[in-house]
């Protein structure tokens, strides 16, 4: 085959020639493309080879599998480690709690304490588990009586132990305690801490001058920092309270004061307030405060409805006790069941760590969410107010009277009460169309938060308090 003229110059011009010796002489460019090739090609060729005698990775043991998988704690020495079961026994169940607390509020800023715990042993047990953190307990004072029809029976005590991790106090008998009813009592010490969390002191100022207060703070899990106790929802007993306090201060709890003060032996200055029994309620709930606040007080269908405050402040608390008595009773008719206890205090604290919290019979809240002044305060902050209000009360329904037993299913204390709290306001600030904002102001921001990838179940497995809190 021949080829063209033009295409037979171009190859001898271009092509290799030989030299007077015999030799073959090829071209730069050509030598440095060809070398270019060989090295790319040896590149290759080596990751090929890699790619093909590499071993895969070893599968990952059952137990790395479930580490990872956050199944699992934490390995321990030998493997992994099961996760820890938080739960108090079922064995021993609370029927009531008589509580003393003595907080030196213008001393070292502790308190000491002493409960004591009916109790319904339900199957043999040779412990009597219950919660208590950060509290030192006196070993020699613990006494666990049977409360026989006719007389009561000492029970012999072995061992006392903390479980740190747990938050546990244990107490051992020697001999295994029989299904019945049963008495504990135990006396105990702690410190009013500045965390306002548990049982905790706050201050503020008022006419240049420092004041202080002592107040709880129990949800989740912060009760048994202020007493021993079966720190669970699920575990709802009645409580009956007498708490000390300086002559110069008042006290208020979930329930009303029963009968007048007495003097405190051996400290001078304080005096004992003495409160009626609770209804059955769950330890998170049970509320105490020793403040030099001012009140108002209303009136409702079956008692008192007052609102708490420092003394300048009193005044900007009139829309809260305007609205608050009307919201309560606007509940009562919507859901068909009675408010159960006497009275209602609402605190505003200057010092408070949530927006607010339910109470029973003593709502907290955060001074923001509760007062109000008219023609200085916004209108939003008005709205605020009337809204945070009657979540609180709606609150008294839904995780108050109906609890579930367990964290993991608060989002139905608060999907309840943040749906009915609309219901309330619009019951006594019609004007507003608070009804017609549903959408905007939860739907959508619902909506929002699902979208993230951050997002989870609104059901939430639970174990350890630090998850639940």
């Amino acid at each position: 085959m021949t080829q063209s003229r033009e295409a037979l110059t171009i190859m001898a011009e271009s092509g290799p020639t030989f030299s007077k010796a015999g030799t073959l002489a090829v071209p730069r460019w050509a030598a440095l493309l060809a070398a270019a090739v060989f090295v790319v090609s040896l590149v290759v060729t080596g990751l090929v080879v890699y790619s093909l005698t590499s071993c895969p990775p070893a599968p990952a043991s059952p137990d790395e599998a479930a580490r990872a998988s956050g199944a699992l704690d934490a390995a321990g020495p030998g493997g992994a480690k099961d996760k820890i079961d938080v739960r108090l026994p079922r064995s021993v169940r609370p029927v009531s709690y008589e509580i003393s607390l003595l907080p030196f509020i213008k001393g070292n800023f502790s308190f000491r304490g002493e409960v004591a715990i009916i109790l319904n042993v339900t199957e043999a047990t040779n412990n009597v588990t219950l919660h208590a953190h950060e509290l030192a307990v006196d070993e020699s004072s613990v006494a666990l009586t049977l409360q026989d029809v006719d007389a009561s029976t000492g029970v012999p005590l072995g061992r006392q132990s903390r479980d740190p991790k747990r938050q546990f106090y244990v107490i051992k008998t020697k001999m295994p305690l029989k299904p019945g009813t049963y008495r504990i009592k135990l006396k105990f010490t702690g410190i009013l801490s500045d965390d306002l969390q548990g049982f905790y002191r706050s201050s503020y100022i008022e006419r240049n001058v420092t004041r202080w207060v002592a107040v709880t703070q129990f949800q989740s899990t912060d009760a048994r920092r202020a007493f021993p106790c079966f720190d669970e929802p699920a575990l709802k007993a009645r409580f009956k309270l007498h708490l000390a306090r300086p002559v110069d201060m008042t006290t208020v709890s979930n329930m009303p004061q029963q009968r007048n003060s007495t003097r405190v032996d051996g400290v001078p200055g304080y005096v004992w307030d003495h409160y009626e029994e609770s209804v059955p309620m769950s330890t998170y709930l049970v509320a105490f405060a020793v403040t030099d606040f001012e009140s108002r007080r209303s009136s409702m269908r079956n008692g008192t409805f007052a609102v708490w405050t420092r003394s300048e402040a009193v005044d900007q608390a009139k829309y809260a006790l305007e609205i608050g008595p009307r919201v309560l009773e606007y509940f009562e008719k919507y859901f068909n069941i009675r408010y159960p206890l006497p009275k209602m205090d609402m605190m505003a604290l200057p010092d408070f760590a949530a927006g607010a919290m339910e109470n029973w019979g003593l709502i907290t809240y955060r001074e923001i969410a509760m007062l109000y002044q008219e023609g200085v305060s916004m209108t939003s902050n008005k709205q605020q107010v009337a809204t945070v209000v009657a979540h609180e009360l709606a609150h008294q329904w839904f995780g108050n009277l109906v609890t579930p037993s367990w964290w993991s299913d608060l989002w139905l204390n608060e999907g309840f009460a943040s749906y009915v709290e609309y219901f309330g306001v619009n019951a006594v600030e019609p004007s507003w169309l608070i009804l017609d904002q549903f959408v905007v102001s939860e739907v959508q921001m619902v909506f929002g938060l699902d979208a993230l990838q951050s997002s989870h179940p609104v059901s939430i497995e639970v174990g350890n308090p630090d998850e639940i809190n």
